[in-house]
């Protein structure tokens, strides 16, 4: 055990790690749901598309599309937008 990263030596737990998104799909994804935003959002979303470095960064891409796209119109309406957002990058 390594105490400075709390972390157990040997291989990692299978089926955790999660392959990188294909980039090119998710920003024509992404623009697709926010054509109705602000293009002020619409810019805020691609720039964090562009530093978007793993897999796990996704979750905070969705929440900030869910936010966006909640404040326009409603929470249900944000669910049904990521709902296709994540069917399309499955």
């Amino acid at each position: 055990m390594n105490l400075k990263t709390f972390s157990a030596p040997g291989p990692s737990i299978p089926g955790l790690a999660r392959p990188a998104p294909d980039l090119g799909l998710l920003r024509t994804v992404c623009h697709e749901l926010l054509a109705d935003a602000a293009r002020a959002d619409q810019q805020r979303i691609q720039g964090r598309l562009q530093y978007m470095r793993r897999a796990d960064d996704m979750g905070n891409l969705r929440r900030a599309m869910f936010d966006v796209i909640a404040h326009l119109h409603s929470e249900s309406v944000a669910r049904e937008r990521i709902d296709v957002l994540d069917k399309k990058l499955a």
